[in-house]
């Protein structure tokens, strides 16, 4: 899935996106987007214990990047996350 060919343009300060992806092949996915993944989430995806759990790991986590990368106009590998107090993500300027 080329998440380029969806891609509505840049948002405007009173437009919100909301995205719907419904993937078929998840270990296409994978295969072609495990490059946008940090060390750390392919550390965190081996520890699922049923396989089921790991690949829709890996695609979620793929495809936020991919969208992300859209919006923030770089390349998905170099979208950078921290954990707030919460532990809620937090993109971190490159």
């Amino acid at each position: 899935m080329r998440i380029e060919s969806y891609w509505p343009g840049n948002r405007s300060d009173d437009e919100v996106h909301v995205w719907h992806l419904v993937i078929q092949d998840h270990s296409q996915t994978i295969m072609n987007g495990q490059a946008c993944l940090s060390t750390q989430e392919i550390a965190r995806s081996d520890q699922f214990k049923f396989d089921k759990d790991r690949i829709f790991y890996l695609t979620s986590h793929i495809l936020l990047r991919k969208v992300l990368a859209c919006y923030l106009n770089i390349a998905c590998n170099q979208i950078k996350f921290i954990e707030n107090g919460y532990g809620k993500p937090i993109i971190v300027d490159t």
